[in-house]
């Protein structure tokens, strides 16, 4: 704005969260509509559960679909369809309207009546059965950590140290550097980290640096939970 005299919107960024189911949960999905002369039907059973994995191991996918004994009764074309439906309608979010993530899901049944495309049914039933069975399952939040190192002269890092934890860090690592610096390793939710940069500044006397990566997403404490996403 003071440079360019462009009219832009700025404000504090907001943290990217995510959800998961808390355990197993069932949901049926059932469509049946006349489409010109034609009635379109599909019924389908759709089962969540939670799929645990190692703390900061990204390598996995964030949705698992299984399905099953279903799985020799369609074409290569119609089962990847059936997964695309199940993804998109968990990153389309849970209960607070965030993707959900390490969630295994099963399709139990699908039945689909005689309809030129079969694809209509296939994913409205679906859709409507992960939604009750996401519901079904009931949802938590989760955070975004990331990986923190800072470094700052000695005499400042009791302060530092005190700082990160009122922001809620995990403080894994102390070390002392060349040039008598003193390097703080851990993790820290992103959320607590914004503005760090001037805290950090006013703690070390300008003399602090740090660095930030993304490590994983993890259980939000109660009573710390973000504005609902709409």
């Amino acid at each position: 704005e003071r440079d360019f005299g462009v009219n832009a919107r700025f404000g504090r960024p907001r943290v990217s969260y995510r959800e998961r189911v808390k355990g197993e949960g069932s949901g049926e999905g059932v469509f049946d509509k006349k489409i010109g002369e034609v009635s379109v039907s599909g019924r389908a059973r759709v089962r969540v559960e939670p799929r645990p994995r190692d703390a900061g191991d990204r390598s996995v996918p964030a949705i698992e679909v299984e399905i099953g004994t279903h799985d020799s009764l369609f074409p290569e074309e119609v089962r990847k369809e059936i997964e695309q439906v199940l993804i998109g309608g968990c990153e389309a979010g849970g209960s607070y309207g965030y993707p959900v993530v390490d969630t295994k899901v099963i399709v139990e049944e699908l039945v689909v009546g005689d309809a030129p495309d079969p694809l209509v049914p296939i994913s409205a039933s679906l859709s409507i059965a992960l939604r009750y069975a996401l519901e079904d399952a009931g949802t938590s939040m989760l955070e975004p950590i990331m990986r923190l190192e800072v470094r700052v002269p000695e005499p400042s890092l009791g302060a530092v140290v005190k700082d990160l934890s009122s922001r809620r860090a995990e403080i894994r690592e102390t070390t002392v550097a060349a040039g008598n610096l003193s390097v703080v390793r851990g993790l820290a939710p992103l959320a607590e980290m914004f503005g760090y940069s001037t805290g950090l500044r006013s703690l070390s006397q300008g003399r602090g640096t740090f660095s930030l990566e993304p490590f994983d997403y993890a259980p939000m404490p109660e009573g710390a939970g973000p504005e609902i996403a709409y």
